[in-house]
């Protein structure tokens, strides 16, 4: 019936766009008391979220909202257990996104992430290189701010903890001055860990009792738990 009307294309971009504006206000929504509820909302649309992206990935025209909804559903990959799930999508993207612009560096952080978090310290850091290099040539504070991050949980995993450390305060001062409160408060649990390899006991106490406090002023529970 689709077809005979003409309305596929219609259907399939009204479709995207409505899963892609879910996925932004669960980001958006994230720091906050309905992490748990966010979670279970993104597994039940988790079909839909897929469908969207995969048809996005196949379409050049569609390639900037693929990317940003698979930006968009990061703590779906990292948060709600679909981690392989979610970089097989990331680096589908990466095959098919123009090189040296804002949506392909983004990608890139996301993924970056991911293969952190999977163990994959190599494949990480050519996405880390290269998404520096985006943010250098597009003069992003924030793209850049993303990067230190993940460039510092990168360190922390290789044990060069100090390296780390400078990072994450780097990339938290840039968190905090945007606004990003969910972001700044991750990197904020993991420059404790960071300070605790490195020996730096009371600083990570201090650190976590920042994060806890943060937390609980709007109900925040992921990072927190990581805190304690």
């Amino acid at each position: 019936l689709l077809d005979a009307r003409g309305e596929r294309e219609q259907l399939y971009r009204r479709h995207c766009e409505h899963y892609l504006d879910r996925a932004r206000r669960c980001a958006e929504s994230w720091y906050g008391p309905k992490q748990s509820a966010l979670l279970s909302s993104m597994r039940a649309d988790h079909a839909d979220f897929m469908a969207a992206l995969d048809r996005s990935i196949r379409d050049d025209d569609e390639l900037a909202s693929g990317a940003a909804l698979a930006v968009a559903l990061r703590y779906h990959w990292i948060a709600g257990g679909y981690l392989s799930t979610g970089r097989a999508r990331l680096e589908r993207l990466l095959q098919r996104l123009p090189r040296s612009n804002s949506e392909r560096g983004n990608v890139l952080w996301v993924t970056a992430w991911t293969a952190l978090i999977q163990g994959d310290r190599d494949g990480a850091a050519v996405h880390l290189d290269e998404c520096r290099s985006i943010a250098d040539e597009c003069d992003d504070v924030r793209l850049r701010a993303h990067c230190d991050h993940w460039s510092a949980l990168h360190a922390l995993f290789c044990g060069a903890t100090a390296e780390a450390i400078d990072l994450y305060l780097r990339a938290a001062r840039v968190h905090r001055a945007h606004g990003d409160h969910a972001a700044h408060l991750t990197c904020l649990f993991q420059l404790a860990m960071a300070q605790t390899y490195d020996g730096r006991l009371d600083d990570a106490l201090e650190t976590c009792a920042r994060v806890v406090e943060m937390a609980d002023q709007h109900g925040e529970r992921w990072n927190k738990a990581y805190a304690l």
